[in-house]
């Protein structure tokens, strides 16, 4: 069975370029253009991975996060933004987010490297070498 990636983001080319390509590449992905719709689909579906824009009209980024975290404590989020700033860096640390990257993706080869041990046909589990976001992204955000 392949892992299962739920990818949110506003924008319907980033989406559906994300999409596309980690289709490509054997995952399983479902798209949603809003953090509301994001919010209803973790209702109904459990994903190995969500990747999430920050900035989007209704539930933010974030808050798709927050919600990963109480109902899919083993899921990993990976958190997109155009307007990277330390105090949503360290929002999404709190919140315990995977990663935190800054947009544009180049050839979204920086989220496919992120996963972890995530292959097409297994689940997510944290990599034994992840280190802390803290560790990794705030002096990128800076």
């Amino acid at each position: 069975m392949a892992a299962r990636i739920l990818v949110v983001d506003d924008d319907l080319n980033g989406r559906t370029g994300l999409g596309r390509i980690l289709e490509k590449l054997g995952y399983e992905v479902t798209v949603a253009e809003s953090g509301d719709q994001a919010l209803s689909l973790l209702h109904e579906a459990s994903f190995n991975l969500v990747v999430t824009d920050l900035k989007m009209v209704g539930a933010n980024g974030i808050e798709v996060l927050r919600a990963v975290k109480q109902s899919h404590p083993d899921t990993e989020t990976i958190l997109l933004t155009a307007y990277g700033t330390i105090e949503s860096a360290v929002e999404a640390m709190k919140f315990d987010a995977y990663d935190y990257l800054t947009k544009p993706v180049v050839n979204h080869r920086r989220v496919r490297d992120r996963q972890g041990t995530c292959g097409p046909r297994h689940s997510c589990r944290q990599s034994p070498r992840r280190r802390p976001l803290r560790d990794r992204q705030l002096r990128r955000v800076a």
